[in-house]
């Protein structure tokens, strides 16, 4: 899409750590950004279970991730596109609920299924693109502009999942 590698090619070694590292950092900063929802922090002073929607700070801890979570007196898996931050002394540790499961998002490797490529591969690639083409000076047409556009526009609003209920708080 960027005209920086032909379709039919495939990339080098260095093309391909830096199409991984374009995709995890976009990713990551969707979850950082709110793309997901805000993060609620919070702190950690033992072992911890997390919860949809939380950076979590932590030192010599272990944080799990639940398969389920009880609403309400019913089990639910967690909703799609959930996100949790993990924060420890060495770096930041990204999650995104996609496709049934957590996916940890700074970690992504060449062969791995990409989070969120469910909702359409080619809005992915476009979103890709367009990073990409930014960070190493290619060119993106305007059909990938408005694909990498809609696909964030469908993300953001989580048109392809059901939506937590929120209640209004009057004062």
């Amino acid at each position: 899409m960027t005209g920086i590698i032909d379709r039919e090619e495939d990339p080098s070694a260095a093309e391909l750590r830096d199409g991984l590292i374009v995709l995890r950092s976009m990713i990551a900063n969707w979850i950082s950004g709110g793309m997901f929802g805000r993060l609620e922090d919070h702190f950690a002073d033992g072992d911890y279970e997390a919860e949809e929607g939380q950076r979590i700070s932590i030192d010599d801890a272990t944080v799990t991730l639940p398969t389920t979570y009880d609403d309400e007196g019913d089990t639910r898996a967690p909703r799609e596109y959930s996100t949790v931050v993990i924060v420890t002394s060495e770096g930041e540790q990204y999650y995104l609920f996609s496709q049934g499961q957590w996916r940890r998002v700074d970690e992504l490797e060449a062969n791995d299924e990409a989070p969120l490529q469910s909702l359409g591969v080619n809005g992915l690639a476009a979103c890709v693109a367009v990073s990409f083409a930014e960070e190493f000076g290619g060119q993106v047409g305007p059909g990938t502009l408005m694909t990498a556009r809609n696909f964030k526009t469908a993300l953001s609003y989580k048109f392809g999942a059901e939506r937590p209920k929120l209640a209004a708080d009057y004062f």
